[in-house]
């Protein structure tokens, strides 16, 4: 083919392919005068269809028929001109080189299935540069893969350790506030010999002076204590409570019975035993009737307890309760047949470890806590005292829950931008 022949092939060959953007190096070079005419009328018929058309060329003619001219010298652009304004796009015309239902046409004018085909042939192009480097599409979508398996395994752990302290936290109970003994700072105190914690006083004081407090129940732990029978001996923990000690830590009976009001009463000497400690002391005997020695005196069993899963302690509260090794005696009989060598407490008073305050309403908890919190530096000559309020921790885990699973997201989300923009 001579050169314009081979010129007038390849404008032909673009016009079939339907373009939106035509990009005309030195197209009429090659062509007569009457030929090089109908090419530009054609781009001027094609632009006003909506066809973006950018001409290079070195002829003055040919570029003073465009809209707008830019000139470069030694690749700076040395003027921009507009000589026509932009073509209106007339969707009602005509072109021989355009078929009226071509694909081009109908996407112009904005046709679903027009738009659809676009939509396909942007997925070609997009399959097409991935298989142009497969080695970096694989580590791309592999670190898009581990970077969102990450996210959720993280996620996946926080729920559960958020669950569990949720769990934790709503097993202290909701409605309650929980006061605990701790030993004063060393700036408070002033003398070497001194009483600090909380006393059978606070519990009565709390609860009938704060009307939103329906009972308070008080008891007192003490650990490494010895507990014998016969030739068998262990350690555990000794818990001096009330009768409503069964009920607020939800403690089921393997056999036997708990303590009752009326052991408080008559100051008896009998004990429950947890699951773990009748197995260590009394192996395959029952031990229900039978005594045991605990510090100087003998306590017969009334009733073993089931395990129960231990109450780690939470932040904000020092209340958290291990139940195995436990052996559980009435309060006044503790306080009565040990002395007030072991339970002293401020000011002199019969001492207990923790008070739990049980409310009317949940919804008033956070305000009798700075209530109680009052009341007690009004009586106490020490900061010796730490208030739990499980409601306000439930809150403030839940809020910590919902902050973290928001930064997980953002993480995932960041994740994802970064791995489609290697795949890009």
């Amino acid at each position: 083919l001579s050169g314009g022949q081979q010129q007038r092939a390849g404008i032909a060959r673009s016009l079939i392919n339907q373009p939106e953007f035509i990009l005309a190096d030195e197209a009429t070079g090659n062509l007569d005068t009457v030929t090089t005419d109908e090419i530009l009328d054609l781009f001027d018929r094609l632009n006003r269809q909506g066809c973006t058309i950018v001409m290079v060329t070195h002829e003055e003619d040919v570029a003073l028929r465009a809209r707008r001219i830019v000139r470069l010298r030694d690749g700076v652009i040395e003027a921009d001109q507009r000589m026509r304004p932009p073509a209106t796009v007339d969707a009602s015309q005509t072109d021989p080189f355009l078929l009226p239902g071509s694909s081009a046409t109908r996407a112009r004018h904005g046709n679903a299935p027009g738009r659809l085909l676009l939509r396909l042939r942007d997925v070609r192009v997009g399959m097409k540069t991935l298989m142009m480097h497969p080695l970096r599409s694989m580590l791309t979508v592999l670190g898009i893969f581990i970077g969102v398996a990450s996210v959720i395994w993280l996620l996946a752990i926080s729920e559960g350790i958020a669950h569990k302290a949720n769990q934790q936290i709503e097993q202290l109970g909701a409605n309650n506030i929980l006061v605990t003994t701790s030993r004063p700072s060393g700036d408070q105190v002033k003398t070497k010999v001194y009483y600090y914690g909380l006393t059978e006083e606070d519990c009565t004081h709390l609860e009938n002076t704060i009307p939103s407090i329906t009972l308070a129940i008080p008891f007192y732990r003490r650990t490494g204590r010895e507990f014998r029978y016969l030739d068998r001996m262990m350690e555990g923990e000794i818990n001096a409570c009330t009768s409503e000690y069964r009920e607020l830590y939800q403690l089921e009976m393997l056999s036997g019975r708990f303590i009752t009001p009326n052991d408080a009463e008559t100051l008896s000497n009998v004990c429950v035993l947890d699951y773990q400690v009748a197995k260590k002391l009394f192996r395959h005997e029952d031990p229900i009737g039978r005594s045991i020695h605990i510090i100087d005196d003998f306590f017969k069993v009334v009733g073993v307890t089931k395990p129960r899963a231990e109450i780690e302690r939470i932040k904000g509260t020092s209340a958290g309760q291990d139940f195995s090794d436990n052996v559980y005696i009435p309060l006044e009989t503790y306080w009565i047949r040990f002395g007030e060598a072991y339970s002293t407490g401020n000011n002199g008073g019969r001492a207990v470890s923790q008070i739990t305050l049980r409310l009317k309403d949940q919804d008033d908890a956070i305000a009798t806590g700075h209530a109680v919190e009052q009341a007690l530096k009004r009586t106490h000559l020490f900061v010796d005292f730490e208030i739990g309020v499980p409601l306000e921790l439930l809150q403030q885990a839940r809020n910590t829950r919902l902050m973290f699973m928001a930064m997980m997201a953002l993480l995932a989300s960041i994740s994802l931008v970064v791995g489609g923009i290697g795949i890009m």
